[in-house]
């Protein structure tokens, strides 16, 4: 069966509105799933060590995921994660595979400015080996997302899962993200935000209510 796992450092909304979709598309939680602000060492250290087709993160985002305290950091290299709870730190090599399991298919960002910068796709692409990345180059937060998911001004039958007739095309999922971030903010101050990266690192975005790839930022 085919599972998904979230990581969401906070009491956003969004997260839970993300679960809902996953599930009627028939995944299913891997049961290491965070959706708190301030998880443990050994919460964080399972989520790595557990397999998820399709995973969902969330929290603050400058060069790496923060929770609103700033006392969770978790830092996602090319080659290893590394934790810090409390001052407390571990790292997670990307080789360590008794300990490191997450290799998603797809990962949605709910988080400002994810993939804004090429070294941080570079790194997270390598990471978890080559996934399709879905989310911003900009300013989010849990209503854009909301909206994108079915919660909000978009109709749930124009929305992302509504989109998707097979989950394991991954080009349909990408365009399928991108359509909706079109329809709800195509032309407007803010459809620059909205990007997906495919696993063979191509960039897409919005411009002028056009779908287009993008130069690496």
């Amino acid at each position: 069966m085919a599972s998904f796992g979230i990581l969401c450092l906070g009491t956003r909304t969004d997260a839970e509105t993300w679960r809902t979709g996953a599930v009627k598309l028939g995944f299913e939680d891997n049961g290491a799933s965070i959706t708190g602000p301030s998880p443990t060492m050994d919460k964080l250290r399972k989520f790595f060590g557990t397999s998820a087709d399709w995973v969902f993160f969330g929290g603050h985002f400058i060069d790496h995921l923060y929770n609103d305290r700033e006392t969770i950091h978790v830092y996602l290299n090319s080659d290893e994660v590394k934790l810090k709870v409390d001052g407390e730190t571990e790292t997670i090599k990307r080789t360590d595979g008794s300990n490191f399991k997450l290799r998603p298919k797809v990962i949605f960002w709910g988080g400002c400015s994810v993939l804004h910068r090429a070294g941080q796709i570079k790194a997270t692409q390598e990471l978890f080996n080559n996934p399709l990345q879905l989310g911003f180059g900009g300013l989010t937060g849990p209503k854009i997302m909301n909206a994108l998911l079915g919660k909000g001004f978009i109709p749930e039958d124009r929305a992302f899962f509504s989109r998707i007739k097979d989950r394991d095309d991954r080009e349909q999922v990408r365009q399928a993200w991108m359509e909706t971030a079109n329809w709800g903010y195509g032309g407007g101050e803010i459809e620059d935000n909205f990007r997906a990266v495919d696993p063979d690192g191509k960039i897409w975005g919005l411009s002028n209510k056009k779908i287009k790839e993008l130069p690496e930022p």
